[in-house]
Parts: structure tokens; sequence; C-alpha cells
């Protein structure tokens, strides 16, 4: 793999102080970042999903979604609506400071949603994301790929800030072919 190559595969209990360093370096407030055992939790967990960009051997970032369905919904503010078997809540998603603007989270977020489309393309999705009002990158990310406005939440966060909640239906309305090479990687 060459130095600007980037591979996207599934996360490793190995992984997890990489991704704790990043969480440390990307989410400024401690009520809002991962520790190592929690990355492994999550890994471990059979209703979640795990995924990194991987350079070389080092991992440059992350994205980490919770599948809920009715009997593990515990967040208060998500509901699964009548038509809907599972709904993905983007938990995590976070870049290396060096690696930001390279496309990576984008192809991130490709991923989660391909993989379920070619894992599941009989069962539709609605995938959600919140990020704080204030945070234009994040938000404006997930608009360019198609999400839509579902609402602000009121002390969302540990912190107490509030939330705004992004959402788009992935599933047996695309095609079968995934936008980037399965697994990806980046040139």
């Amino acid at each position: 793999m060459s130095d600007d190559q980037i591979a996207i595969r599934k996360a490793t209990v190995a992984d997890t102080p990489r991704l704790a360093e990043i969480d440390e370096q990307t989410f400024y407030e401690p009520g809002m970042r991962l520790v190592a055992d929690q990355f492994q939790a999550v890994i471990e967990a059979q209703n979640a999903l795990l995924w990194v960009a991987d350079q070389d051997g080092l991992v440059v970032g992350y994205i980490f979604m919770v599948l809920h369905d009715r009997d593990s919904l515990v967040d208060h503010t998500l509901q699964i609506q009548n038509d809907e078997k599972y709904v993905g809540q983007v938990a995590s998603i976070a870049v290396d400071e060096e690696h930001q603007g390279r496309g990576i989270a984008g192809v991130l977020i490709d991923v989660v949603e391909d993989f379920w489309q070619l894992a599941y393309p009989e069962i539709p999705l609605r995938i959600v994301m919140e990020a704080e009002p204030g945070n234009e990158a994040s938000l404006g990310l997930f608009r360019s790929r198609g999400y839509e406005p579902a609402g602000q939440i009121d002390d969302y966060y540990a912190t107490g800030k509030p939330a705004i909640r992004l959402q788009k239906k992935v599933g047996n309305e695309r095609a079968l072919t995934p936008r980037t090479p399965f697994p990806p990687s980046l040139s």
C-alpha cells in the first residue's frame, strides 16, 4: 500500500488505543469521548458496526454505528417507526487532524450505507446522526450525502448541549452496486 492509499476495514481490539487517541484529539469535551475499553465493548457488541480508515497500519479515522431494534432501543430521543425494523445511529465519526479534508469521512459514511445495502438489500434502514448545532463540518458532510434535518434535541449531550439530528433511508430503493470498491481504498 502506498503512502497516500487508505483502506477501510472492520476495527479490531488492537485498534482501540489509536481510536481513543483520535477521539481525544477530535472531541475536546471529555463527556463526548470514548476510551479504549469503550471501543473494545463496541467491537464486541452484536448491534454495532465499527469501521476504520487504515493507512499503512495506522488508523486515521473511524465510523461507529449502533443498530437499534424495538427491543434494544436505549436512546429515549429516538423512535422506531411502524414501517421500520431497525434504525442505525451513527454514534461517532472522526478523522485524525492530519488526514482531514481528504474525503475519508465521506467514504466511511458510504461504507456503512453500502455494507447495509449489500448485506441486507431487502431491509430498508433509516440512519440517523447527531451533531452540535455549530458543528458545520459534520452537519455539512452528512447533508452533502443526502441526510435531511429531523429536528433539534435539547440537552442531548452529557455536557447539556443540544444536538441537531439528520437522517436518511438506505436499503431496497438503491441499486446493489456499492459507490466505492468494497472494501474501499482511497488513493
